[in-house]
């Protein structure tokens, strides 16, 4: 998903598929121009709130800090400037 309402929507679309009891865990690297230049950030934290714990990728051109984002979720939120720090936190995350 490319904007925070889709976010919201898949992963409110997600947890009525999995339910309550399985964990979902959202990775999210801003990409699409509207999202590099920050327009929604304030609307990723709460958008993201479906998810029982986050990954956000911080990209060096764009001008905010993804922190601010994991700073406002009210789950567990974690982010790297460095994908393969980023991946091993998930992979670590994701493992039972």
């Amino acid at each position: 998903a490319h904007h925070p309402t889709a976010i919201l929507a898949t992963l409110a679309a997600l947890r009525g598929k999995v339910g309550g009891t399985a964990r979902i865990l959202a990775v999210l690297e801003p990409r699409s121009n509207t999202m590099k230049m920050g327009i929604s950030k304030n609307d990723l934290a709460p958008s993201l709130g479906r998810a029982d714990e986050v990954f956000l990728f911080q990209p060096h051109h764009i001008p905010w800090q993804v922190a601010e984002v994991a700073d406002a979720c009210v789950q567990p939120a974690h982010w790297s400037a460095d994908l393969d720090t980023l991946v091993e936190m998930v992979v670590k995350t994701a493992q039972p």
